[in-house]
């Protein structure tokens, strides 16, 4: 057979293998394809943790049915997490197998796929029975001390009677004060603090130009006003109201919010409970028509497909696709409740989440803000910053952080506000950077940095033209780093269009910079920025006023050609890392991304930026030999 030949056979055998996956796709869910050892170990931990549950139920004396009715629905969990681990190890295997080599065999994936999934519904119904058998705390405790200890608190204003220390045990050990307190439709919060919240008593001209800024100040102030035992108070007694709102000490929106957490995590449950009930509704009702069918399956294999839905995006409202989501946001919010990490300085604790909402909206601080603290550094990511992939911007963070040895930078990852999702039909626009503006500025100014401690603000991709609009509405920061930027903020056109003093009356003195790599496609998009400009710069009355409005709606300016912004080169990867190479040039779509990563010349200027050296002398190591694939 001739070269060509064969290469007509590849391409035919590849055309066949995608249009059977776009057949297979909708009914092959993801966890199938997964390894069973997340599984095994849950199993593990399970068994290494019953003898000690079952040692200290009996050394307390606790109700010995209730005592055993727990013990018994830890084995059915266990059990039930046997049974769908042994299924992925034969069945799921069995599918990687058959999707790897006989993609076109859909009856043989069929069947590993019924299997799979009725090992999972088993496993599902098995734990949800285990959670209903569960003994409720007052059954365990009867007939020990702690079943007479007094009245428990049922409420906000029994908890406020409390002191501080009180207050948190109760809302450890019962759920129900905890779902009083964190009631999503209960947003109020303090007397103290219902003075700042209003605006009456400022200019209004002050209130156009500042905005939500003003509010921050006087939280602050109203903070500071009551002292830290009354804000430790209103934390554990109106954590939704405290956690979200800028100019709260940083200590008690993070206590705030994790009691938020935990409760919203019981009623992420229960709202998986009723999107699977209607998604079942939603097949029923697809089933009844041909059309609705196909058109259900393709929309439900476009929704779950990141690659698809990261250029364009489809408007439809799927119960599957919200599921999906749902899970993205309950396991990210396991991970913010339960992981322990370094916070520097020796310091081990749980991950500190300086807001969360449950659409999606988190800010996470790594490190200490203290008299200690010598800069801190704010990283806003770029398309695609959601929860589905909050984990990229989170290792980019925790390189920043574990650049200084010395535990003095504190780095946040912000995701305060709603990000384009598809570089197609969303990131064109400015309409998202507009809207995260004024978040992202409130954000930055509610952390209460001290006086003399330089902010650095880096945005990546699309998080650059966020921290531009930022800029424009006055952000507190010292120095800016826009990485792959497609534009310095919608309608800005040079440094000039930023305001010398923000909305409190304070002197900006910022230094920016901007890092592109070469060959990066955001460097298209400038030259279309960059034609609207000179469009409206024609004596022709109507062409300037379109190109007015258009740019006003897109990105603004290309950084890498305004005066007053420092360019640097990306330079090259400088270890090993997946598949690329140590010496292997920044270039190109992939430089995009790589150009904020560790082990790149890049990072390491960034690092330089954020630590306040001088980025242009970073240079790489001399033994290395650049290279381009």
């Amino acid at each position: 057979m001739t070269r060509r030949a064969k290469d007509v056979a590849e391409s035919a055998r590849s055309a066949v293998a995608v249009t059977a996956s776009s057949v297979w796709r909708p009914f092959v869910h993801p966890w199938m394809l997964e390894d069973a050892e997340p599984l095994r170990h849950a199993m593990r931990q399970l068994d290494d943790h019953l003898p000690r549950v079952e040692a200290v139920l009996a050394r307390t004396g606790m109700n010995e049915a209730a005592a055993g009715d727990l013990v018994t629905a830890i084995r059915d969990v266990r059990n039930a997490l046997d049974a769908l681990a042994s299924a992925l190890d034969v069945h799921g295997t069995r599918l990687r197998d058959v999707l790897r080599h006989h993609p076109t065999s859909l009856r043989e994936i069929r069947s590993c796929t019924n299997v799979l999934a009725d090992a999972d519904g088993d496993c599902r119904r098995a734990v949800e029975a285990a959670g209903r058998a569960l003994p409720t705390l007052g059954n365990l405790l009867a007939r020990t001390p702690w079943a007479t200890a007094g009245e428990r608190p049922r409420g906000r204003a029994d908890l406020e009677a409390l002191p501080a220390t009180e207050a948190r045990a109760a809302l450890a050990r019962d759920p129900r004060l905890l779902a009083a307190v964190t009631d999503p439709h209960d947003a109020t919060g303090p007397a103290w603090l219902a003075p700042a919240l209003g605006d009456a008593d400022d200019d209004p001209a002050v209130v156009v130009a500042a905005g939500s800024l003003l509010r921050v100040d006087r939280v602050r102030r109203a903070c500071t006003n009551a002292g830290a035992d009354a804000v430790r108070r209103a934390a554990l007694t109106h954590p939704r109201a405290l956690g979200g709102l800028d100019g709260v000490p940083v200590w008690a929106r993070c206590e705030a919010n994790r009691l938020v957490m935990r409760s919203e995590l019981r009623r992420m449950r229960a709202r998986d409970r009723e999107l699977a009930r209607e998604i079942a509704v939603e097949h029923d009702r697809d089933a009844r028509s041909p059309w609705r069918a196909v058109t259900g399956r393709v929309l439900d294999a476009w929704l779950a497909n990141d690659a698809a839905t990261a250029i364009a995006t489809v408007d439809v409202d799927r119960a599957t696709a919200r599921r999906a989501d749902l899970r993205a946001l309950v396991e990210l919010t396991r991970r913010l409740l339960h992981d322990r990490v370094s916070q520097g300085r020796g310091r081990w604790g749980h991950r500190q989440v300086v807001a969360f909402h449950p659409d999606g909206r988190v800010v996470e601080l790594w490190g200490t803000l203290d008299a200690e603290t010598e800069q801190v550094a704010v990283y806003v990511g770029g398309t695609g910053t959601t929860v589905r992939q909050f984990g990229w911007p989170t290792n980019i963070v925790r390189a920043l952080f574990r650049a200084d040895p010395t535990g003095r930078t504190a780095v946040v990852t912000w995701m305060g506000a709603r990000f384009p999702s598809a570089i197609g039909t969303q990131s064109p626009f400015g309409r998202f950077a507009r809207a995260a503006a004024a978040p992202l500025r409130d954000c930055v100014e509610g952390l209460d940095v001290p006086d003399g401690v330089p902010i650095t603000v880096v945005g990546h991709s699309y998080g650059g033209t966020i921290v531009g609009a930022a800029e424009a509405l006055g952000l507190r920061v010292d120095r800016v780093v826009h990485a792959g930027v497609p534009g310095i903020g919608p309608g800005v056109r040079s440094v000039a269009d930023y305001p010398d003093h923000d909305a409190l009356g304070r002197a900006r003195r910022v230094t920016r910079y901007a890092l592109t790599a070469p060959g990066d496609l955001i460097r298209l998009w400038r030259r279309g920025d960059a034609a609207l400009s000179s469009l409206s710069s024609v004596p022709f009355a109507p062409a300037r006023t379109v190109a007015e409005r258009a740019g006003e709606k897109i990105l603004g300016a290309d950084p890498m050609t305004l005066p007053g912004i420092v360019e640097l080169d990306t330079g090259v990867w400088e270890t090993d890392r997946d598949d690329r190479r140590r010496g292997e040039v920044l270039v190109g779509p992939r430089g995009h991304a790589d150009c904020v990563e560790p082990g790149t010349t890049s990072f390491r200027r960034i690092v330089a930026v954020v630590q306040g050296e001088d980025p242009r002398e970073i240079t790489p190591p001399p033994d290395l030999v650049p290279f381009r694939r």
